[in-house]
């Protein structure tokens, strides 16, 4: 029984194994698999394929991009700011190399480690720069304008993760000098203020760039293309400033605000017959390497800014009105009441006691109620018209930011009074440059000049951008009437309100001013504040410098005649040990030698294109005729009419070169393009042999050489390239 039991289940197990063989396929079913399986691997290599089309066609350029920011970079090459000069080319603002250092956080293992290394250089603690590296983002300045010694330094130590970025630093060589008329710059070197904001986009330049390749760490080591672009620095801007009149200004202003113990000041010092501005300057004043540092009420160009009432100084409109429209005479009676005016309920007094007083003595002494009784003849309309010819509540129009039009309301709007306080400089707001140019006009023989700070705008390549020329706005008075005034001018010096600021050496035309400030809190004027002014011109009848001062609440002196009139003084005094005889102040435009009639200031235009000169002429509101044909001025003459002995007009004879039997100068040509250098030589009817390409590099005759027109000169020209490497 047990033997079939284990028979059966024998069988059985056997039987259950055949049965769980696997199926043998058959053909159709092993071809159908087979393609199933190739259609696997069609549609893998399809949509690989597909997404190499993708990276390569479609996303060419990101991922490109994506890889080139693996291992190239790009560096910027900052431009140089442009630099200004003053007239005289000395550097007023440049530019120094300076460097910051950064670190780039994911490439430092030890951030205390580097701290204690950098301390060292940076002499700073090691826990400050740690502290930084900390809190910052992954890329974090550690110091901002290092020197290049300490640059340097850090640069041999080859500290992984540290960057060294070198820039620029402005810098101001005179500081406080001229600092509102600059302006300053802001971190990344954008002009904020003055000459440095008016002029941001001259001075910047475009920068540059190159491609570097990166290691394995991303540290810049190798430059790999030759697709650059070289940086573009920008232009310099010329200045009509004399640095050295602009220091002997600053101090003695500095000097009379302390003696007198005033809250500020300004000056300015022009040529009044372009309308250059030679100096000017304002306290309180401020460093402008320290701008950041100081309250910005320090940054205003207070000259073109900040507005106050005259006082005396406006006298002359009334002055000049009386004359231009024949209401008064020189020696015309004025009674001037004793010293007390009682009218339309208000009471004008004078600082002294007169009765009766001439035309002139009015002003000789500044009589308040003798203005008033002359500006009464006058009336309103004409009153006004002359103000605003003279420029009071316009714009003057120069070339700073900033400038206000002071205040001369219309006469609707004038009260009963206003009429006589305007005589003498109440209920009327003024700039200093409005009074400078107004005064301009008295010495340059009735015209009212636009004026000018700016010189040229020139690029590296001593190419010029920009030039500015003296500009005549409009005529304000004839010359006879600017004659009687300046007369009038010189009594007031010689005995009158302004002799403390005579000088042994010439007569100085002027006139003082003594000006109580308007209460803040209500109606009427201080007993206690006053700005004390003078404006005077020299010499008197040939005049070469106007000079311009008020004082902000001297005290306990506060007379112009005894505040500004001595400043006055002291500041003509240096000039004229620096400059004496007085400077012939014209700009490239007056060359060398100006010619003068009674009411006319002639340029010098030899050697100058006819085109140039004849400009200069139009400008200047010149009576002009031209002799011969040719492009070159070579010389000129003055006629004047046969009966009177007037000026008419000037007569510039023109030829192709000047005269090879005259001699000229031979000018500074280095560093000039090739076409700019003979541009320069035929001009003074020169010719020249050249050698090379590129830049002039070397010229013979030297510059200054005084040589026969028609000359031969010899130029070597160098490239770029050659020229480094001959300095290096």
């Amino acid at each position: 029984m047990q033997g079939k039991t284990l028979s059966r289940y024998r069988r059985n197990k056997y039987s259950a194994f055949r049965t769980q063989r696997p199926r043998i396929l058959q053909p159709e079913e092993k071809v159908w698999r087979f393609r199933f399986v190739q259609l696997g691997f069609y549609l893998i290599a399809a949509v690989l394929f597909l997404r190499l089309v993708q990276i390569q066609v479609f996303g060419h350029e990101k991922y490109t991009k994506l890889a080139e920011e693996q291992y190239l970079a790009g560096q910027v090459q900052k431009a140089q700011r442009g630099l200004i000069f003053d007239r005289n080319h000395k550097s007023l603002a440049l530019s120094n190399s300076s460097f910051d250092i950064s670190v780039d956080k994911r490439m430092i293992d030890n951030p205390e480690k580097l701290s204690r290394k950098l301390a060292v250089v940076l002499k700073k603690s090691s826990s400050e720069i740690v502290n930084k590296i900390k809190k910052g983002n992954n890329s974090v300045i550690l110091e901002r304008k290092i020197d290049q010694k300490q640059a340097t330094m850090i640069k041999v130590m080859n500290l992984q993760g540290v960057r060294i970025v070198e820039s620029t630093e402005r810098v101001y060589p005179f500081k406080e000098k001229l600092a509102q008329v600059l302006g300053f710059v802001d971190i990344d070197g954008n002009g904020l203020s003055g000459i440095e904001l008016r002029f941001n986009e001259h001075l910047t330049g475009e920068d540059g760039w190159r491609i570097l390749q990166k290691d394995a760490r991303g540290k810049k080591i190798l430059q790999i293309s030759s697709s650059t672009e070289d940086p573009k620095d920008g232009d310099d801007v010329i200045l009509t400033i004399d640095q050295v009149i602009q220091t002997i200004v600053e101090e003695e202003l500095r000097a009379a605000v302390s003696r007198f113990n005033a809250r500020g000041g300004s000056v300015i010092v022009t040529n009044p017959h372009t309308g250059e501005i030679l100096a000017m300057a304002s306290q309180p004043g401020f460093d402008a390497n320290r701008a950041a540092r100081t309250s910005p009420a320090a940054w205003r160009i207070r000259t073109i800014t900040d507005i106050f009432e005259p006082g005396s100084t406006f006298k002359i409109v009334a002055m000049m009105t009386a004359l231009e429209n024949g209401i008064k005479k020189l020696d015309d009676p004025i009674f001037c009441e004793n010293g007390k005016y009682k009218i339309f309920g208000e009471i004008i007094n004078d600082p002294k006691r007169h009765a009766w007083l001439s035309f002139k003595s009015v002003f000789k002494y500044s009589s308040n109620i003798g203005v008033a009784k002359i500006a009464r003849e006058i009336g309103k309309k004409e009153m006004y018209k002359s103000a605003r010819n003279f420029g009071f509540g316009i714009k003057s129009g120069i070339n700073l930011p900033g400038e206000v039009s002071g205040i001369l309301n219309k006469q609707n709007e004038w009260s009963r009074f206003s009429l006589l306080a305007i005589s003498y400089g109440h209920e009327v707001a003024v700039t200093p440059l409005q009074m400078a140019m107004a005064y301009g006009a008295i010495a340059n023989g009735g015209k009212l000049m636009k004026p000018v700070i700016i010189k040229a705008v020139k690029s590296k390549d001593k190419e010029t951008i920009s030039e500015f020329w003296p500009q005549s706005i409009r005529r304000v008075m004839s010359a006879e009437t600017a004659r009687k005034m300046t007369s009038i001018l010189k009594e007031v010096v010689a005995g009158g309100t302004g002799t403390l600021a005579a000088i042994s050496s010439g007569r100085v035309a002027g006139k003082t001013g003594t000006a109580q400030k308007p209460l803040e809190d209500r109606p009427g004027y201080s007993n206690s504040k006053y700005v004390a002014s003078f404006a005077g011109f020299y010499p008197a009848d040939h005049p070469e410098f106007l000079i311009y001062i008020n004082i902000d609440e001297p005290y306990p002196i506060h007379s112009g005649g005894h505040v500004a009139a001595p400043t006055f003084k002291k500041i003509l005094q240096r000039i004229l040990k620096i400059y004496s005889p007085p400077r012939q102040y014209s700009g490239e435009i007056l060359a060398n030698q100006i010619e003068k009639s009674d009411s006319q200031v002639i340029p010098d235009l030899t050697g100058r294109r006819v085109q140039t000169a004849t400009q200069i002429l139009k400008n200047m509101n010149i009576k002009y005729q031209t002799k011969g044909s040719g492009e070159i001025v070579v010389s000129q003459t003055l006629k004047t009419d046969q009966d009177s002995g007037e000026f008419r007009k000037v007569v510039l004879t023109v030829s192709d070169f000047p005269n090879q039997t005259e001699y000229v100068v031979m000018p500074e040509l280095t560093g000039l393009s090739m076409r700019r250098a003979i541009s320069e030589l035929s001009v003074r009817g020169l010719t020249a042999k050249v050698f090379g390409s590129g830049r002039v590099y070397n010229q013979v005759p030297e510059a200054g050489a005084r040589i026969k027109a028609g000359a031969r000169c010899m130029l070597e020209f160098k490239s770029r390239n050659q020229i480094d490497t001959l300095l290096n």
